[in-house]
């Protein structure tokens, strides 16, 4: 997706913050992978859950702005 949008500064900013805060996700979902018990695996979706937020909000940005439609966002 990155790379696909236009090279604007702010269109490279808020890009960049799509990206960076979207790598956690991957981290905590590998950990819950590699719980030990239940409540554990729990405990770390619970966590991949929380990250999710920061990525909705960088996105929403995008389609506020007009950088992306929102129809690109939607589910295919």
């Amino acid at each position: 997706m990155f790379a696909a949008l236009s090279k604007t500064e702010l269109v490279r900013v808020l890009g960049k913050q799509v990206l960076r805060s979207g790598t956690p996700v991957g981290a905590n979902q590998c950990e819950a992978f590699r719980a030990r018990s239940g409540p554990e695996f729990i405990s770390k979706i619970g966590d991949c859950l929380k990250e999710l937020d920061e990525p909705a909000y960088w996105l929403e940005l995008l389609v506020e702005s007009a950088v992306v439609p929102a129809a690109r966002m939607t589910s295919v």
